[in-house]
Formats: structure tokens, sequence, C-alpha cells
């Protein structure tokens, strides 16, 4: 079963890439852009060509320790955002990970790094390409955890009832290759519709005022959700105003 594995790798790879392209749009550097982009680029080169040999543990341990440390002293000096200089860490730590992958832990590892690289630029920026980049990052994120459950249940099962590879049907092979990335998607659509109709639900339904269905629960306070239709200056105290203007006229 190493179809749902080849439809995996590239999947998240392009997640990652994703990830850190959004990062680095919120941090506005170059620099990290570059760094992440190559990293994970040669990384994805190197094991489709079967040359990729996992990073030896002391150094990996040694390249995160440097890491720390790079981010302490640029927490200490810099003026930035802290957010935004816990996100480099999030850059080195996935590119550390991604070079010492070994298996499905590891994967997991990246997929929460991403993750959380992203919630970190979401937190810096409000723009618009950065916003159509995440809605894109968000449905592709769906698409990989479905992928990733599907392969760990596969490698459950393959370690549960090993199967020689000369026993199994090629025709069967190419016929689940030819309907997992259909059948995916059309999981992946329904799952995203199904969250997307609830999370407008909730934000219609939510009560905005003392009515709603959650009224009887709002008796000492008033939250407020959404948006408001009237904008209007901070009100000023009337008694104010005028001892303010008697001042002035003396």
């Amino acid at each position: 079963m190493g179809y749902d594995v080849r439809q995996f790798k590239p999947t998240i790879y392009l997640l990652i890439l994703m990830g850190m392209v959004g990062y680095a749009m919120a941090a506005q550097s170059l620099v990290f852009c570059i760094v992440g982009v190559a990293g994970v680029v040669l990384n994805a080169w190197l094991s489709s060509r079967g040359k990729f040999r996992p990073l030896p543990r002391p150094i990996a341990n040694l390249v995160t320790l440097g890491a720390v440390a790079y981010i302490i002293q640029e927490l200490l000096t810099q003026a930035g955002p802290p957010v935004m200089i816990v996100g480099q860490f999030l850059v080195f730590l996935q590119l550390v990970k991604l070079w010492e992958q070994r298996g499905n832990r590891d994967w997991a590892q990246l997929l929460v790094l991403s993750l959380l690289l992203m919630v970190a630029a979401l937190m810096n920026t409000a723009s618009l390409w950065f916003g159509l980049l995440l809605a894109v990052y968000l449905f592709l994120s769906l698409y990989c955890c479905l992928l990733f459950h599907l392969k760990v249940e596969a490698d459950i099962a393959t370690a549960a009832f090993p199967v020689s590879p000369d026993k199994l049907s090629p025709e069967t092979l190419r016929q689940d290759q030819r309907f997992l990335g259909r059948s995916m998607r059309r999981l992946t659509t329904a799952v995203a519709v199904v969250g997307v109709v609830f999370a407008v639900g909730i934000f219609v339904v939510f009560p905005r005022g003392p009515g709603g269905m959650l009224g009887p629960l709002q008796q000492f306070h008033n939250p407020l959700t959404g948006f408001s239709d009237h904008v209007a200056p901070p009100s000023v105290d009337v008694e104010t105003s005028m001892f303010a203007s008697e001042r002035l006229a003396t």
C-alpha cells in the first residue's frame, strides 16, 4: 500500500512551503523565504531521487540548540513583535525535523509546526494576499491531515498483516491509485463544506445583543461579536466640555 505515501509526501511538502512563504510575507523577510524554500525543495528532490539520508541526532540537537540561542539573542536585542521572532524558531525547527525525519511521528510534528507558523504569521499581518494564501492553506492542510491518517492506518495494517509484494495484484494497486485521489478530494470537500457551514452558522446565530438563543445567560454583560453597522467617535461628557470651554474663555 505505497500509493498513499506517494500522494502524502508531495502534499505535505507543498503545505510546509506555503507555511514558510506565508510567514515570510507576514515578516516581510526575503531571507527566511529563500532559506526555507531552498531547504524544503532540496529535501524533496533528494527524497524523490532516493538519495536522502537522515541527519544524525547529535547534529540535529546541536542545530536546534543553536537556533534556541539565536532566538533568545533576538528576543533580548530586537524590538520587533515576539511572535514573529518565535516564528523564526519555528522555521528553523521545521527544517531540522524535515532533515531528520524518519517516521510518522516526525511528519505529525511537521504538520503541527507548520500550523503554528501560519498562526504566528496571521497575528502579524492583515494582507489580502496572505488571506488568500491562508484560505488555500487551510483546505490543503485538511486534505493533508486526511492523507496522513490514511498513511498511518495503512502502515499499521501492513505491519500487522505483512503481505509479500509478489502476492499483490498490479491491477488492484492501479485501481486503488486511480480512485484514491478522487475519493480523498471528495471527502476533503465534504468536511470543508460542513466546517464552513457550521462556522458561518455560529457567526450568524451567536447573539450580538441581550436577545438570541443565549439571552438568559447574558444578564450581567453584553458580549458583542461580528461587525457593527455604525461607527461613531467616542462620546464626550457635556459638563467636561463646558468646563473646558470656560477655561479657554478666561
